[in-house]
């Protein structure tokens, strides 16, 4: 298996706002400067400029990580929390909102609360040897069964091959329910391109482990069936 590209990877702090700002001070000076210290390159032009999501929208800022790597990220303030999204890591968009929490909380007084929920979302661009058929033969007789039946404008046979697997969890709140698995072809390139796109609730590099078990898992029946 080997990443192409981070498509995205969000860090989502959780907690009480009235406990953030517990002085309720003004917060656009807040605002003003995280975007003078990040460059944010679009942000709210007020405390009630909100997006269509309810939030204020800091986008392409620029933050220097640990490494002294340049890293593009966004910030996103809701009524319960920050959320940080980077195309790098979740390591790199956990750091950002620790720095917020440090020396720009303690700049303004704020108080970021100890019982801070952590959740994440990462996204990514892979190239993969997963096998659908090796964990279960039975789809590629499906799969065959559609390519020979299925009719076409053009009267030319088309091969079917699966095209996603979702692990969903059973809680139906979006609110509180973690971001389901997607693991699913690229749309537009060929089956033999091996490229897919992957959704899971974990840090990157989390999910990138989890990628790696997955493929395995699918190829140890075709490796077994090969002795």
């Amino acid at each position: 298996m080997n990443l192409v590209s981070v498509v995205l990877a969000r860090s989502v702090w959780i907690f009480d706002l009235g406990e953030f700002n517990p002085k309720g001070i003004n917060l656009w000076p807040v605002c003003e400067r995280l975007i003078q210290k990040y460059r944010f390159a679009r942000y709210p032009k007020n405390i009630l400029d909100l997006s269509e999501e309810k939030t204020l929208a800091f986008k392409a800022g620029t933050f220097i990580n640990s490494k002294g790597v340049n890293v593009l990220m966004g910030l996103s303030v809701f009524n319960n929390g920050l959320t940080a999204d980077a195309s790098s890591s979740t390591d790199d968009s956990d750091e950002f909102l620790q720095q917020i929490a440090g020396s720009i909380a303690q700049e303004f007084g704020l108080v970021v609360p100890q019982n801070v929920g952590r959740v994440y979302l990462s996204q990514l661009d892979i190239e993969s040897e997963f096998s659908l058929p090796a964990l279960n033969p039975a789809l590629a007789r499906l799969a065959a069964m559609l390519s020979s039946s299925v009719a076409t404008v053009d009267g030319k046979p088309r091969r079917f091959d699966f095209g996603a697997i979702h692990f969903w969890n059973e809680d139906t709140n979006p609110v509180t329910s973690p971001a389901y698995f997607r693991f699913e072809r690229k749309v537009g390139l060929p089956f033999s391109s091996n490229r897919y796109f992957s959704q899971a609730a974990l840090k990157t590099q989390e999910h990138l482990q989890f990628l790696q078990n997955f493929e395995n898992a699918s190829m140890t029946p075709m490796l077994e069936s090969r002795r």
